[in-house]
């Protein structure tokens, strides 16, 4: 009678412990499953952005996944199975492995779908998202002194560049007989043309010898697919995606988009040549095809710079003006006319200028330093900095990414850099041996 009794109540116990067992155990392994399907979600995005472009990074410090991976063309597609054979990996147990671990594996976790649901690319925004990066990748580097300089320098370089625009040679001085002009000046007429022009300064300061003749062809830049509306662009719309926040176009922020570009860019004093362009920096002010033409517009703007400083330091420095007087009035009493003093005067101060800025112009090619008002010395780099703080900021983006672009096609001709990813956002669904649905939304950026 008691083996009955025993029966009934091990039998009741059962009935009530078994389904309240079972319970928790599914409710175990549903909480087990949501933090390993959580886990499994960052070691896939984790991986995916550890795909960065090597090359990218070593050459502009930037991290953007090439979603071209080598090929001919960028997709979406392959980030896509680069994200599922992770997910595989980390869900599947391997035949080796199933007889052994099946055992032991209580969720029976297995990823059914898995899709990038928003990506950014580097060229997003108009280049808001290359400005920004740029601008953090530098930021922490930059010397506040040299911006002050700079600022400085371009400021006034309105004023010297329009008087040095401005300056045209006195015709009077060529007219007058040979026999009556002194050597010096003959020397300063012969090597002057009646008016200072890009071709001139640039046959005379170069000689044509050791100027790149590289060349790209403008059509097929980066720059132009965004003008013919053929770029990629991105669709993540997560409030804290980086394309949300405010663009970095102030002027100190722009003076270190340009100090990006002048530490990892070339120009004519640099000696990397391996780039698509020699003179990428030029090419980021001018916007031209070739080197020559890069060259020779950015010499002939800073040329007038120092022309017309040049023009102003002589007219205020009292012994030159003498000289220039003294050497004027002779001349137009060689000629019986001196109402020309004047204009012969300003003439000789001009030829003196333009000679003073010719070997201020060789001495920065050189890599030398030229003086400026306030006792500040800057060299080519530094007048580069200030032409890049100058040029319209759209301009400066496209340009820039366009030497990027054409830089990392030298290695890769498929490499396109509106095909790089900067963040992403990824949607994974799991199910457990429950057959249970766990949804994973996950993002993804390099942003600090």
């Amino acid at each position: 009678m008691k083996e009955g009794y025993i029966t009934v109540f091990v039998s009741l116990i059962l009935g009530t412990m078994l389904p309240l067992y079972f319970l928790l155990f599914e409710n175990a392994v549903n909480a087990a499953t949501a933090v390993e399907a959580n886990c499994i979600s960052d070691f896939a995005t984790e991986s995916i952005m550890a795909e960065y472009s090597v090359e990218m990074l070593d050459k502009y410090d930037l991290f953007a996944i090439d979603t071209s991976y080598g090929t001919e063309t960028p997709s979406l597609g392959r980030t896509k199975a680069h994200l599922n054979n992770y997910l595989d990996l980390n869900t599947s147990i391997n035949a080796y492995h199933r007889n052994l671990l099946s055992f032991f594996n209580i969720t029976g976790i297995r990823n059914t779908y898995a899709e990038t649901t928003g990506v950014t690319y580097l060229t997003d925004d108009d280049g808001k998202v290359f400005r920004d990066l740029a601008v953090k990748a530098v930021e922490d580097e930059i010397n506040i002194s040299l911006f002050y300089k700079i600022y400085d320098l371009m400021t006034h370089w309105g004023e010297y560049e329009e008087r040095g625009e401005k300056t045209k040679f006195a015709g009077e001085i060529k007219e007058i007989g040979t026999d009556e002009i002194p050597e010096e000046i003959k020397t300063l007429i012969k090597d002057s043309p009646e008016e200072i022009n890009p071709s001139w300064l640039f046959s005379l300061i170069t000689n044509g010898a050791g100027v790149s003749g590289k060349s790209i062809n403008k059509d097929a830049t980066l720059s132009s697919r965004e003008a013919a509306g053929l770029i990629n662009m991105g669709n993540s719309d997560n409030e804290n995606s980086v394309k949300s926040k405010k663009d970095a176009t102030g002027l100190y922020e722009k003076f270190m988009l340009g100090e990006f570009f002048v530490r990892h860019m070339s120009d004519y004093t640099s000696k990397d040549s391996s780039g698509a362009l020699r003179y990428e920096i030029e090419y980021i002010i001018s916007g031209k095809g070739s080197d020559e033409e890069n060259l020779k517009s950015v010499v002939y703007r800073i040329f007038l710079v120092r022309e017309g400083l040049n023009i102003a330091k002589f007219e205020n420095d009292e012994k030159k003006c003498a000289e220039a007087e003294a050497l004027a009035t002779a001349l137009s009493m060689a000629v019986l006319n001196p109402e020309l003093a004047p204009v012969l005067k300003h003439g000789i101060l001009v030829l003196w200028a333009t000679k003073e800025s010719r070997d201020d112009m060789e001495k920065l090619l050189n890599g030398e330093k030229a003086d400026y008002p306030g006792d500040i010395k800057l060299d080519y780099k530094d007048h580069l900095r200030a032409l890049l703080l100058m040029t319209p900021v759209r301009k400066e983006t496209w340009r820039g990414m366009d030497m990027m672009e054409a830089n990392m096609r030298v290695s890769n001709p498929g490499f396109r850099l509106d095909g790089c990813i900067t963040e992403m956002e990824a949607k994974m669904i799991y199910e457990n041996r429950f057959r249970e649905e766990f949804v994973i939304d996950m993002r993804k950026s390099y942003e600090k």
